[in-house]
């Protein structure tokens, strides 16, 4: 129905891997002799339109996502020149035992017990962005080594508005209300984007300003691929009671994509240096 609507593209049905092996199903509809295309996700339609919705209604909203995105024309230059694209590169953090298929297919670097992986951000809009993983034929484009990545990647993240609060006030200026305070603190690590923030921890420089601000050692709890939460290495705090907190916390209210990791990190506040508990 979607083709009958839109005959100047082509529509085909997609499963994407996606992280720790969780697949997404949907469509790709592309402009006929266009090599862009836009994926719509069959999860975030059925969030939008209702599990009980017509199939003609579907379809209407289908196309008219397609056509509103693809109107944006891509500079190709953005992605395969990297003079454009230097300043978009960044990186995030994947469970790496349940991703291994997944990083055999791009660029990354083992931390601990988690993969770094480098990505590109391609502006879509005025409103938005898409993001595409680096492989290695596309480093081998921008005729750079994967050291002089990696250090781009690294400053770019100095730039990118990483910040430490603590948790009550997060949730203040999210209006979000919660029943009682803890007597720890706790804090969260975010980015501006509110989007793999985690992948901070890789960084040292930054981690040991974080430390420095609350003063102490500190425990990474990671909460997501977006975000860890950090408590102060303080006396009487026992690791292996936040470690199962964290592992209650990913069976229980965790989706399975956006897991990281069942461990517990240290981070050292005179270098900034993570570990595992």
């Amino acid at each position: 129905m979607v083709q009958k609507r839109m005959p100047d593209t082509l529509v085909k049905h997609i499963e994407i891997d996606k992280n720790n092996h969780q697949k997404r199903q949907g469509l790709s509809i592309c402009l006929k002799g266009s090599p862009q295309s836009i994926c719509i996700y069959w999860d975030s339609v059925f969030m939008s339109c209702g599990e009980d919705c017509q199939e003609e209604t579907i379809a209407a909203h289908i196309c008219c996502i397609a056509r509103e995105a693809l109107i944006v024309t891509i500079n190709k230059d953005m992605i395969t020149k990297w003079e454009k694209a230097k300043y978009r590169v960044f990186k995030k953090v994947v469970n790496y035992k349940r991703n291994q298929e997944r990083l055999q297919k791009v660029l990354h670097k083992k931390y601990l017990d988690l993969a770094e992986v480098y990505y590109l951000r391609v502006p879509l809009s005025e409103k938005g962005w898409g993001t595409c993983e680096i492989s290695l034929p596309l480093l081998e484009k921008w005729h750079i080594q994967k050291e002089e990545l990696i250090e781009q990647v690294n400053a770019n993240m100095e730039q990118e508005g990483y910040q430490m609060m603590q948790i009550q006030q997060y949730l203040t200026n999210h209006k979000i209300s919660i029943e009682g305070e803890g007597d720890i603190p706790c804090y969260l690590i975010l980015n501006q984007r509110m989007e793999f923030a985690a992948g901070v921890i890789t960084h040292p420089q930054i981690m040991k300003r974080f430390m420095e601000q609350i003063g102490s050692d500190g425990y990474l709890l990671p909460s997501s691929i977006d975000e860890f939460l950090v408590v102060p290495a303080l006396q009487g705090i026992s690791p292996d009671a936040l470690s199962a907190m964290v592992q209650e916390v990913n069976q229980t209210v965790l989706s399975p994509g956006s897991f990281l990791s069942d461990h517990v990190y240290y981070c050292h506040k005179e270098t900034g240096e993570v570990e595992i508990c």
